[in-house]
Parts: structure tokens; sequence; C-alpha cells
């Protein structure tokens, strides 16, 4: 069994996002799986007319798109084969080959570390989450505005100069870069 994840935070006007998301999942994965939801909100509540399990995230204390890297967490407790897939994906062709792609230990990207769809399983990526934490969060504490995050990077950037970062992708590309797990995707494979 598959898990394809996806992560729904702030607004819940685009709740329609995820639902489509499901949508092309269903329609273009004819391997066996559940569709995971992880939302920031412990009280958001969603009238289920699909298959969709809706998670609560177990940390508050991060903002947008830092949210992702929660999924390498494991409290979120997902077992076997996982799929992230970023809600502004369009599918339109079948994604098996993403899902069976290398081995089912292997952590699974596009060569220049786009997090909209990345393969990976918890056994064996679960240090991504720990090294986040350990080495980058107090850096990057996340409740700091844009403009104030930006200053201190570039501060710390001075200071670490092989360490460089902005987003959950430069993060993860630091974490892995040089890792034995990591297997970029076929460069023409798309979705």
């Amino acid at each position: 069994m598959i898990n394809v994840c996806c992560v729904f935070y702030n607004n819940r006007e685009d709740i329609y996002k995820v639902e489509n998301l499901h949508d092309m999942v269903k329609k273009h994965l004819t391997l066996p799986f559940k569709f995971y939801c992880f939302i920031d909100q412990s009280d958001f509540v969603y009238e289920n007319k699909n298959d969709i399990i809706f998670k609560t995230l177990p940390r508050k204390d991060l903002l947008g798109w830092w949210n992702k890297l929660q999924l390498f967490n494991s409290e979120i407790e997902l077992e076997g084969i996982n799929i992230f897939l970023d809600l502004n994906v369009k599918i339109t062709k079948n994604i098996n080959n993403f899902a069976t792609y290398h081995n089912n230990y292997s952590f699974n990207i596009t060569e220049n570390f786009e997090s909209n769809i990345i393969k990976w399983n918890n056994k064996t990526a679960s240090f991504i989450w720990k090294e986040y934490i350990t080495k980058y969060f107090s850096i990057l504490h996340i409740k700091f505005n844009d403009e104030i995050a930006s200053i201190i990077f570039e501060e710390y950037k001075k200071k670490k100069k092989d360490i460089y970062f902005f987003n959950e992708q430069q993060v993860l590309k630091n974490i892995m870069y040089n890792n034995k797990l990591l297997k970029f995707f076929p460069k023409d494979w798309s979705l």
C-alpha cells in the first residue's frame, strides 16, 4: 500500500486543491494507495466525501512550506512507501513509475530538488527530520516574518558559507545531497 501525502496549511478556502489532487491521484495511480492530507490546525473540520484521511501535523511552530518537513517526523507514523505531492501539481498521466522507482527504501526527488514530488520510506528517511530539528530549526526559527528571516539568513551565510537555504527544498538538498539513499527521478519524467 502506498501512502500519498499532501500538506494543507493556513487557508481553509483552498480545500478544493486537496480534493483536486485526490481526484487526479485516483485517476492516475493504479496501485493500491491511501491518501493522507496533513493539516496544521487541530480544529479543522471537513465533510469528507472522498477517502481522504486528514491527520494533524505534530508540531504547531512551523509555518507554510516548512510543514512539509514534518512528513519525515516519525510521529507521523507512516509505514512503507510514501509519496508527497504538492497541492499545485497537475497530474496528466499515470504516476505508477514514481511510486515504484528504484527500491522501497530510497529517497527520490527531482534533480533540482523541487519538492513537488518526493518518494521516501520513513524507516530510512526519519533522520531528515532529526537533522532539520537539530541543525536547522533554531537558525530558521519559523516565527519570524520573511524580512527578518532573510536578514538572519544573510548573517548566517556569512559565517557558514557552505550552508545555503531559504526554503525546505534547500534544506532537503543540504541534508540529502551526498546521501547514499538519494536517487533522482529520471530527468525526462513528468507528471
